[in-house]
C-alpha cells in the first residue's frame, strides 16, 4: 500500500538516498527499518526519480552558470590587462630604435593574439568589410617608417 503524504521520515529517506553514491532501496529499508519493498514504494509514491532527475538538472545548470561566469571574469580581466600592456607599447614606441621596435612589436603581437583569445575572438586577424586594416598592418608600417626616418 502506498503511503498518501509525505512525512519527515519519507522526506529523510529520499534525503539518504539521493546522497547515496551507489542507490540501494535496500539500504534506505535497512536504514530506516522497513523492507526494500516499503522503501520502493516511498520512491514510486514520492516520485524519487522524477525529484532526482530535477534536483541533478538544477545541479548542473548552477554549475554551468558559475562556470560561465567565472570565464566572463577571467576573458575581463585577461582584457584589461592586455589594454595596459597595449597602452604601454604605444607610449614605448615613440622612443624605440627601429630594431627595438620590431621587437617590441613582436610582443605586442603576442600580446594581442592573447587578448583575442582571452575575449573568445578567432586567432586570426581578419580584415573587415569597408576597407578598415588591421592593427598590425597599421603597426607593421609604423614601425617600417620609424626605421627609414632613423
Amino acid at each position: 500500500m502506498l503511503p498518501k503524504r509525505e512525512s519527515q521520515r519519507h522526506k529523510d529517506a529520499f534525503e539518504f538516498y539521493y546522497s547515496m553514491p551507489k542507490r540501494s532501496l535496500e539500504k534506505v529499508g535497512k536504514k530506516f527499518g522497513v523492507s526494500a519493498r516499503s522503501a520502493e514504494a516511498w520512491s514510486i509514491a514520492f516520485d524519487w526519480a522524477e525529484r532526482i532527475q530535477k534536483r541533478d538538472e538544477k545541479a548542473r545548470e548552477k554549475t554551468e552558470q558559475k562556470v560561465t561566469d567565472e570565464i566572463a571574469t577571467m576573458r575581463a580581466r585577461h582584457a584589461a590587462r592586455f589594454t595596459k600592456i597595449e597602452e604601454q607599447f604605444f607610449a614605448a614606441l615613440e622612443t624605440m630604435s627601429p630594431e627595438k621596435a620590431q621587437e617590441a612589436f613582436n610582443i605586442f603581437k603576442g600580446a594581442i593574439d592573447g587578448q583575442r583569445q582571452a575575449l573568445g575572438l578567432p586567432d586570426q586577424h581578419v580584415e573587415h568589410s569597408g576597407g578598415i586594416k588591421v592593427i598590425f598592418e597599421d603597426i607593421e608600417a609604423d614601425a617600417r617608417n620609424k626605421s627609414k626616418e632613423d
